[in-house]
């Protein structure tokens, strides 16, 4: 992939991520515990996002960005665990797991990004031994 379709992929996974950040968001009530929880997890992953979000605006390097991707992976883990042994129902489950999806997959475009910028960069210079 170019540096194009990179981008244009990390874009299209942030949006989508936001989307059912959103309908979760909205989507469910906080009656019972486990619900309370969620609703805590949507929100700080709702500030990852943004976090995320400035570092590309910004244009930070690409170490910074994965940084704040893989943090992003961190937090989304942390939901799926805590509702994975909740009473959540079905489509909430699978909804934590495509959000879960949708940070791997940014974290995995900025890793490939942080590869084409650094291989260029090994192949010019000269290995020195000893």
């Amino acid at each position: 992939m170019n540096p194009q379709e990179i981008a244009a992929r990390i874009v299209e996974e942030i949006f989508d991520m936001e989307a059912l950040l959103g309908k979760l968001k909205r989507g469910t009530a906080r009656r019972q515990t486990w619900q309370q929880q969620l609703h805590g997890h949507v929100q700080a992953l709702e500030g990852l996002v943004q976090i995320l979000r400035m570092t590309i605006m910004m244009d930070r390097p690409a170490s910074e960005q994965l940084a704040a991707a893989r943090d992003l992976i961190k937090a989304t883990r942390m939901a799926a665990l805590a509702v994975s042994g909740s009473r959540a129902d079905q489509t909430t489950l699978a909804t934590v797991k495509l959000i879960d999806s949708h940070a791997r997959h940014i974290s995995d475009a900025f890793e490939a990004e942080l590869r084409q910028s650094v291989e260029p960069l090994a192949r010019e210079r000269p290995v020195r031994h000893g």
